[in-house]
């Protein structure tokens, strides 16, 4: 089931160009990391009194899926991340409903225990969605999920 909305993602080649937006507009950097999987580099950015976060996603490599849409349609919204209660299961159930499964499994994700899976909407919207479930990790050195920072299912409000 869907909770939330998580992030928006914007494909970039430049990074740190578009943080110098985000950052202008008020927003600030937090989590960063690697999605391996997807040969990406992520930021997620957000406002101060929180929402869904806006995520930069830059290619590692020239054989990342992002590096074949900046080439043939350059920066811009990449895709929309939706938070749900159990990836795996809402992964099957958009497949049995038409969507195109572009991951026959859930993949870790670029944050602390993120799993993400995606799927593609051609009709009616063209649209690429993700699919994120966060996983509790390890307790912090205060007894806190470390990732409590994260997503709703993560602890966070």
């Amino acid at each position: 089931m869907i909770i939330r909305l998580d992030h928006v993602g914007v494909a970039t080649g430049d990074p740190q160009g578009v943080g110098d937006l985000l950052a202008t507009l008020g927003l600030a950097a937090g989590d960063r990391g690697n999605a391996e999987t997807y040969g990406v580099s992520c930021e997620f950015w957000q406002a101060e009194k929180g929402g869904g976060a806006i995520e930069l996603v830059a290619p590692l490599n020239d054989e990342a899926a992002v590096s074949r849409r900046l080439a043939e349609h350059g920066p811009g919204l990449y895709h929309i991340a939706f938070e749900v209660d159990d990836v795996a299961a809402e992964l099957a159930r958009l497949r049995g409903l038409g969507l195109v499964a572009l991951d026959s499994e859930p993949q870790p994700g670029a944050r602390p225990g993120m799993w993400v899976a995606f799927v593609y909407a051609k009709r009616p919207a063209g649209l690429l969605i993700e699919l994120v479930e966060y996983r509790r990790t390890d307790a912090g050195p205060t007894g806190t999920p470390a990732d409590a920072h994260l997503g709703t299912a993560a602890g966070a409000p």
